[in-house]
């Protein structure tokens, strides 16, 4: 009799293990689709913004922006680097490395402050650049964007010089956040007469 006994407990503990390692495949598989829809969600989930001044669809996502988006960013970090005088280019090159990727961060802290501390050599130096939104070239696939740009330098509030430029912004966009890798400055130059050219 206590033999049956054992027998039987011994397959109701075979069963309840066999239910309990169902259920915990179950739980798994269940956890596991959850997280799936919550990334997914997470993906197409966009934050709209709408700074001061600014117009347009501005919105970013986790790892997209619209284009409006990316044309505010781009006026703002032009804006950042090229327009200038040698009392607020420091401060204006703090504000924008604060922009750059954490693997970029010291590179980039490196040669803004090299090129602050040429422009701060002369008080009275400026500068201003021009560009239109035809002159921005957007490549959203390798995450790019290309500025043909105008730049004129002053000092002592006479303009000293204009150059044609072309400039390479590298990007990206990291859990709605959006990142500069690099900032370049195409080689060749055009100088261009000064002929009292107005903004």
């Amino acid at each position: 009799m206590n033999y049956k006994n054992y027998l039987q407990q011994s397959s109701n503990l075979f069963a309840e293990n066999k239910l309990l390692k169902v259920g915990f495949v179950i739980l798994l598989i269940m956890t596991v689709v959850n997280w799936q829809q919550v990334q997914n969600m997470t993906d197409k989930e966009k934050v709209v913004l709408m700074p001061m001044g600014a117009t347009g669809n501005l919105w970013i996502s986790n790892n997209a922006a619209s284009e409006d988006y990316i044309l505010f960013m781009t006026r703002y970090i032009m804006h950042q680097l090229g327009d200038y005088t040698a009392a607020n280019v420091r401060s204006q090159y703090n504000e924008l490395i604060r922009f750059f990727t954490p693997d970029q961060f010291v590179t980039a802290k490196k040669q803004l402050e090299t090129i602050a501390k040429e422009i701060e050599r002369f008080s009275t130096a400026a500068a201003e650049v021009f560009f239109s939104q035809k002159d921005i070239k957007h490549d959203a696939i390798n995450q790019k964007i290309k500025i043909h740009a105008m730049k004129h330098r002053f000092l002592n509030g006479v303009k000293a010089g204009s150059e044609r430029k072309t400039y390479l912004i590298e990007y990206t966009i990291n859990h709605g956040r959006f990142w500069i890798r690099r900032v370049l400055e195409e080689k060749t130059r055009e100088k261009v007469p000064d002929k009292g050219e107005k903004k």
